[in-house]
């Protein structure tokens, strides 16, 4: 059954359109866009959004291919307004791709309009579908066309290239008529199929941009992860980490550990083989119904912790990211009592680089008040928020800003609350946090710091 849209602009001719494409279902969602007008420097684009409702209706994930790049072209020159309706159309296809480009707008778009558009439009299409917005992510996460073994064939006609993603995760090609790998495809050979070669040199190098951006992605996320104690299900984790060929290199790098009522029982390692190794390097079989999640230096005594980095050194895997080595903050003796931790680095920073340093990190920036200024960055971690208020700075930037200072941190529990930074809430004492929660909360502000 076909979803209508109420358009509350539209020209006295929008009828004659839907009445053409009634009558020629050769007249597309994507033939409309073309015909009535994307252009980026058409001042009364946003009149006109009413043609990409009326695309997603009629179009296909051929819409994708049109509306993403835009998207970034708009956001890129201050139309962050029609940006947002087309992150929202797009949410109207229901098409994997789509959910794809709305999740990578998401991560990289920093306008925050577009963002939150892309926020609202993930987590409508995760309630729809009886999933909370990390599951869905999970889901979206892509093998970028490699097959269960983990590579790819491209053709050059009589001969082919074998594509493989190693362990530091990148792209590697081997011919397989010599056994040899090469870094990049070669020229096609005389005895080539020309077009072809073409294509597949092309698609090589697609892969290697499109890695580096997965890596990328799904690296930050893992360690937000890490930071929040997020823990799947066993059969989720085995979706995401053993069926899917490219996250196993995430995996292997990586401690994992079973977790009954938020506390860890058990860790181990996947292996390249598809078994489970104990830091004894026992076998280890994951119980169907544990909880699984990336273990906290925290939790490990100091024999387990040296005995995890031993035998990582001895296989010679590097983590993706900084696990075991990461950073413990635990509160003083004499903080314990307080509800303000005032042992914030004291120094000036960037009214831009800090904000920026932190968003990687989870946080986001609180609401804008007079002039625009925001005070406060926060952190969600499940039932509790911690709030870093600051000096202050514009959320728009514009030359001569000034330096920003740090002022206090809290922790509260927003409750039910959506908009939680419009109130006021009682701030927990903070020998009351948890113990990954208060030492990843500093961790992020002394790296935002440098420190």
């Amino acid at each position: 059954m076909r979803r209508f849209v109420i358009l509350t602009t539209y020209p006295e001719w929008t009828l004659d359109i839907v009445s053409e494409m009634y009558q020629s279902y050769a007249f597309s969602g994507e033939k409309l866009l073309e015909r009535y007008g994307l252009d980026p420097d058409d001042g009364a684009v946003a009149k006109e959004k009413w043609v990409m409702y009326l695309s997603a209706l009629f179009g296909d994930n051929q819409i994708v291919r049109i509306l993403a790049p835009q998207i970034k072209e708009w956001t890129e020159i201050s139309r962050g307004a029609i940006a947002a309706d087309a992150v929202r159309v797009l949410a109207y296809l229901k098409e994997p791709s789509a959910l794809m480009a709305i999740d990578k707008i998401k991560r990289s778009v920093k306008n925050r309009q577009v963002k939150s558009a892309a926020e609202e439009a993930l987590q409508l299409a995760a309630d729809n579908m009886g999933l909370t917005s990390e599951q869905l992510e999970d889901r979206l996460v892509t093998t970028l066309g490699f097959d269960k073994k983990g590579t790819m064939q491209l053709s050059y006609g009589e001969r082919s290239f074998l594509i493989k993603v190693n362990r530091d995760l990148q792209v590697v090609a081997l011919n397989e008529e010599t056994g040899k790998s090469v870094k990049s495809l070669p020229a096609p050979a005389q005895k080539d199929d020309a077009k072809l070669a073409a294509q597949s040199k092309a698609r090589f190098t697609q892969l290697k941009k499109d890695l580096k951006t997965m890596v990328t992605i799904q690296a930050q996320r893992l360690e937000e992860s890490l930071s929040k104690q997020r823990l799947w299900t066993a059969g989720e984790w085995k979706a995401l980490f053993v069926e899917n060929v490219i996250m196993q290199k995430f995996a292997v790098g990586l401690i994992w550990g079973t977790y009954e009522d938020g506390q860890l029982i058990n860790t181990f390692r996947y292996m390249e083989d598809g078994t489970f190794n104990t830091v004894d390097e026992d076998e280890y079989e994951l119980p169907s119904g544990s909880l699984v999640g990336l273990i906290h230096p925290l939790e490990l005594d100091q024999s387990t912790l040296e005995g995890w980095k031993t035998q990582l050194e001895d296989y010679e895997i590097k983590q993706p990211f900084e696990q075991l080595n990461r950073q413990i903050h635990v509160p003083e003796d004499e903080d314990k009592n307080k509800v303000e931790y005032d042992r914030l680095p004291e120094s000036e920073f960037s009214p831009t680089a800090f904000p920026k340093a932190l968003e990687k990190y989870g946080w986001v920036k609180g609401p804008a008040q007079d002039g625009g200024w925001y005070h406060e960055f926060y952190k969600e971690y499940g039932d509790l928020v911690a709030e870093l208020r600051f000096s202050g700075t514009s959320i728009t930037y514009y030359e001569g800003l000034e330096e920003i200072t740090l002022e206090s941190l809290h922790f509260f529990k927003p409750g039910s609350q959506k908009h939680y930074y419009y109130s006021d809430h009682k701030s927990i004492a903070l020998g009351e946090i948890a113990g990954r929660v208060f030492s990843e909360t500093i961790y992020d502000i002394l790296r935002a710091s440098g420190r």
